[in-house]
């Protein structure tokens, strides 16, 4: 009975020390700054969700407003640009998450945001990237309770398998772009960023979506 004790405790410890995982990466397809140079070592890759829809995602990007994005975004976990020893504009890492976190998110989509610095306030241009969980279960965060899971996801799951030169059907960019830009290091197309706009270019943005609107109301 002693034994029997001791091994369940054993086991209840081992499993709380344990973590729900997710390894991700760009390895053959990475990601380009607007100028079409590699995203430079050291930028800012966050793994999360969101709890807006995509159309919401790029009209808000459209016009800068990264803290509305932020505020929508729950984070996971984050890595930067060189992470397992790749090179500029790749990075392969992975995230163990034990935390409420973890819990609160198992089962929910998968996102990639990227940036072209290694925060999110100095950063000038972002991308937002991910494949639907539908199209890939992998793509969803894995379960921590009752026992950890791992899922494995990377940025090349959203171009073609044979010559990762093209996007699948389902793949979304909702911020940003594929190419034009190939990687240094592969060849391959990168996934491409876009600048943020400035404060008084998106100001302007918001204003004129709004006489357009009064326009059509007085119409």
């Amino acid at each position: 009975m002693l034994r029997l004790t001791l091994l369940c405790l054993s086991l209840v410890v081992c499993t709380a020390a344990q973590a729900a995982s997710v390894v991700w990466s760009a390895t053959i397809n990475g990601i380009d700054l607007a100028s079409g140079a590699d995203a430079p070592t050291g930028s800012l890759v966050r793994l999360g969700t969101f709890d807006i829809t995509d159309a919401e995602i790029a009209s808000n990007a459209s016009v800068g407003n990264i803290p509305f994005l932020n505020s929508h975004f729950t984070e996971y976990g984050s890595a930067l640009i060189g992470d397992g020893a790749r090179p500029a504009g790749h990075f392969s890492t992975i995230t163990n998450n034990n935390g409420p976190t973890a819990i609160a998110l198992a089962g929910a989509q998968i996102y990639v945001w990227a940036f072209s610095s290694g925060t999110v306030a100095g950063s000038s241009e972002h991308g937002i990237f991910y494949l639907p969980k539908a199209t890939d279960a992998d793509w969803q965060f894995p379960v921590q309770v009752p026992f950890p899971d791992t899922t494995q996801i990377g940025l090349d799951d959203l171009t073609d398998l044979a010559t990762s030169t093209t996007l699948k059907a389902n793949a979304r960019v909702v911020v940003g772009s594929f190419g034009p830009g190939t990687s240094d290091s592969t060849g391959k197309p990168n996934f491409t960023l876009v600048p943020v706009p400035e404060p008084t270019s998106a100001a302007l943005l918001v204003a004129v979506a709004g006489l357009v609107g009064f326009i059509r109301r007085r119409s």
